[in-house]
């Protein structure tokens, strides 16, 4: 019963952190962003029978980048970053057992590939003459690292073909 709670206070927490944003209100930064992933987290760790570490330890890790972003300054943005870093690369272990290894499924990666890693490209040439020089290397490993996180779940999704799949996908990719 207790992962009805945990959906219900999700969905109150979403909608005044969507109508706080929609307002450009400062509550829901200090409010309501730090409640959105742990209401998610607990719902999933009481709505699953078993629970994976790997989902545990990526949703964890994107809370406590959410958090580490709410103050200000570099040395925040950083932590922050590092936590999101290691969420996605627990997402890819999250979706890594459920991709199919087949060469013809795996060839038709090769075409989103480009586009990811050609975005990452893009921002990091864009960004940089913007970035202080010790940030550009974390800032392209951060990058890539999106990018593999982002095709394993569009792998996952062209695995297993599940609407679930597709929502992690979507999830993934914003």
């Amino acid at each position: 019963m207790l992962k009805y709670l945990f959906v219900a206070l999700f969905a109150v927490a979403s909608v005044i952190h969507l109508i706080d944003s929609w307002r450009d209100d400062a509550k829901r930064r200090d409010y309501t962003k730090p409640l959105l992933l742990i209401f998610v987290l607990l719902f999933y760790i009481f709505a699953s029978p078993h629970p994976s570490p790997f989902l545990i330890a990526a949703l964890a890790a994107s809370w406590l980048g959410d958090v580490l972003l709410i103050p200000k300054g570099s040395a925040w943005f950083t932590a922050g970053g590092i936590a999101f870093l290691i969420g996605h690369i627990m997402f890819i272990l999250v979706y890594t057992p459920h991709v199919v290894w087949q060469g013809w499924l795996m060839m038709l990666l090769i075409p989103a590939a480009a586009v990811y890693y050609g975005i990452s490209v893009k921002i990091t040439m864009t960004l940089k003459g913007n970035v202080p020089k010790p940030m550009f290397i974390p800032m392209i490993l951060y990058l890539l690292t999106n990018s593999t996180m982002n095709l394993f779940a569009l792998w996952q999704l062209m695995s297993l073909r599940s609407a679930g799949d597709a929502v992690a996908y979507v999830g993934a990719v914003l």
